[in-house]
C-alpha cells in the first residue's frame, strides 16, 4: 500500500491511496498513541468514518488509508469533511481515465 499508489497530505492528515482493481472503495484509519488518549483517537475515527459514510464523492475502486497526525486533534466535523472531500478531488485527478473517456478509477 505505502510502495504503490500516491500520498499526500492536508490538515494534519496523510492519504495514502491505490486503485485495487474493483468496485469497491476501502479505506482504514491509522490513529497512533501519539495522536493521544484512546477516547481522543476513537473520537476522531469516528467522525472520519461518518463523513465517509456521508459522502456521496467517495471515489469507487481505490484503498485509501488515513493517517492521523498530532496536530489534527481538534478539527471540527466541518474541517474533517472538507479535507476528505478535497482528498477525493485529488484521488479523482489522480486516477487514470477509462479507455472510452469516462471518468474512472
Amino acid at each position: 500500500m505505502f510502495t504503490e499508489g500516491f500520498r499526500f497530505f492536508r490538515n494534519g492528515l496523510g492519504f495514502y491511496a491505490r486503485s485495487n482493481g474493483g468496485e469497491a472503495f476501502r479505506f482504514g484509519i491509522v490513529a497512533p498513541k501519539r495522536f493521544g488518549h484512546a477516547v481522543d483517537r476513537n473520537r476522531f475515527r469516528r467522525r472520519v468514518r461518518e463523513v465517509i459514510r456521508l459522502s456521496p464523492e467517495v471515489p469507487p475502486g481505490f484503498d485509501v488509508v488515513i493517517c492521523v497526525g498530532k496536530p489534527c486533534g481538534d478539527l471540527g466535523f466541518d474541517v474533517i469533511r472538507k479535507t476528505l472531500l478535497w482528498a477525493w478531488s485529488r484521488i479523482r485527478r489522480a486516477s487514470p481515465a477509462a479507455p472510452d473517456g469516462v471518468a474512472g478509477g
